[in-house]
């Protein structure tokens, strides 16, 4: 039978669904971004989806530790079963954030990994992917397993071993706090390092930092945990825990989906991530992907046109991949370029269909005298040189 909701009760309803209602309209505008603006999807837009989905079922689990657990009400006015229902649905609500914050992370690491290809700074990318895998691992395996058994977590009757809750969450924050900010300055370096305006990089830099915003949170929750681990009303004091953590992990779906909405934030504040008036060189990367990790080859270091509607990265081309690589000059005019590379229709294969202006394109390139196997040409504006 469902309890009064107490008025602390109702705060931590209210943050949870709030807080989660936000997060999901930047999910759908992210989404809406990548399907239809940039027309690209990627392995990070499905695990965001699987990290907003965790969310949720944390929110939902906090619910249920407001409505049938007492919390936000003080212990000694609820009978052994309603403490029983609060410990249980707590365990998995601490389970569903753990893995919704782990998600979010790899989210964020998987698009540094396509933008940031290749490049030097991938490495570090990947660096840091297989430090958040052990971490997640980490994770969720304590999650799972705070007592053996697993029930004496939340029946007192049964005779188990559990972990010390101080030692516990101190440490699980600890290392999230770490990771949070190991991933939010992971692609600055890396931006200030792409041949970009100055104005353009910075603009690119701040929206990624806004993620230290989640990371002011975390710290914020660990004077939540302190005064939890002192107190002897658990299900009264814990309140402070709980609002905590369904803004931090609502607000970590947020911060991953802002570096996404670059395409988005161009169109209603162009000056923002633009140089103004500026021409540019680029190469669109056309070629396989395997076919590039496959032979390391390179051709010459150039500027890619990043297709993420995230940023422009540094590419290495390859001189013996399959594909087309297109160079462009482009014209930029706050924000707008032109020739838009998207005149020609991109194959599912990334290969753009560029078949009728293939015969074009050695023809200039015979009459120049250049054939592209050693070098890339500077070409005029709306001028496309074809390079095998």
């Amino acid at each position: 039978m469902a309890l009064a909701i107490s008025p602390r009760g109702a705060k931590v309803i209210a943050a949870s669904y709030v807080t989660f209602a936000v997060a999901l309209l930047f999910v759908f505008i992210r989404l809406f971004v990548r399907w239809r603006v940039v027309r690209l999807n990627g392995k990070e837009d499905v695990i965001i989806c699987f990290a907003l989905a965790a969310s949720l079922l944390s929110c939902v689990f906090m619910h249920l530790e407001v409505s049938y657990g007492g919390l936000g009400q003080h212990f000694d006015t609820l009978t052994a079963d309603e403490v029983t229902l609060f410990f249980k649905y707590s365990y998995f609500s601490i389970m569903c954030y753990n893995l919704s914050l782990s998600l979010t992370k790899f989210a964020i690491v998987f698009l540094c990994l396509r933008v940031f290809a290749p490049s030097d700074w991938y490495k570090a990318c990947v660096a840091v992917l297989a430090f958040i895998t052990l971490y997640t691992l980490y994770i969720i395996i304590i999650s799972i397993t705070p007592c053996l058994p697993i029930h004496a977590y939340w029946d007192s009757t049964v005779q188990g071993w559990c972990f010390p809750n101080a030692v516990l969450w101190f440490v699980n924050a600890g290392l999230n706090i770490f990771t949070d900010i190991l991933v939010v300055v992971l692609p600055i370096p890396g931006i200030f390092k792409l041949q970009l305006p100055r104005k353009q990089r910075i603009g690119v830099s701040l929206v990624f930092a806004l993620g230290f915003f989640v990371c002011v949170i975390s710290i914020v929750r660990l004077k939540a945990l302190y005064a939890a681990t002192m107190s002897t009303d658990s299900t009264f004091d814990n309140y402070d825990i709980a609002i905590w953590s369904v803004v931090e992990v609502n607000s970590a779906v947020i911060g991953a989906c802002l570096p996404t909405l670059k395409p988005l934030i161009s169109r209603v504040w162009p000056r923002l991530l633009s140089s103004g008036h500026a021409s540019h060189s680029y190469t669109l990367n056309t070629y396989n992907e395997r076919q590039r990790r496959a032979r390391p080859d390179s051709l010459s270091e150039t500027v890619m046109l990043g297709d993420e509607g995230v940023i422009l990265s540094p590419s290495t081309v390859d001189k013996k991949a399959a594909g087309v690589g297109v160079t462009l000059n482009v014209r930029e005019t706050d924000g707008e370029m032109s020739p838009r590379p998207d005149a020609h229709e991109v194959k599912n294969e990334g290969v753009i269909d560029l078949e009728s202006q293939t015969e074009m394109g050695r023809r200039r390139s015979s009459s120049d005298g250049w054939s592209g196997s050693s070098s890339q040409r500077p070409i005029r504006d709306e001028e496309v040189g074809i390079a095998h």
